[in-house]
């Protein structure tokens, strides 16, 4: 069995591992099934074909999901989290009630 051994920023590991949490997947079984899927041509206004960086793939695929999933647990855990009464903290307090630069003196 061959090895793969590949240096990339800390930021891109932690969104790449995301991505296979959110798909259900092993980063290693994510990061196969990616680059052996079949790459949908992108193009320009000419039509003709554009390559944009593999940052910019990621992000995209990353950030643009605009649902997402919940077991009944989870779901019920959700919605107590949203009704449940907001808990301010001190600090937070301050910043609201503190006039700042822009604020008329």
């Amino acid at each position: 069995m061959a090895r793969l051994t590949l240096d990339i920023p800390d930021d891109m590991h932690r969104k790449l591992k995301t991505l296979a949490a959110y798909f259900g997947m092993t980063m290693k079984d994510f990061l196969i099934s990616r680059a052996l899927s079949p790459a949908e041509p992108k193009t320009g206004r000419a039509g003709l074909p554009v390559e944009s960086d593999a940052a910019s793939r990621l992000d995209n695929l990353l950030f643009s999901e605009s649902s997402f999933k919940l077991t009944p647990e989870n779901w019920d855990s959700f919605c107590a989290a949203l009704e449940a009464p907001a808990n301010p903290h001190p600090d937070l307090r301050r910043l609201m009630t503190t006039p700042g630069v822009l604020d008329e003196q």
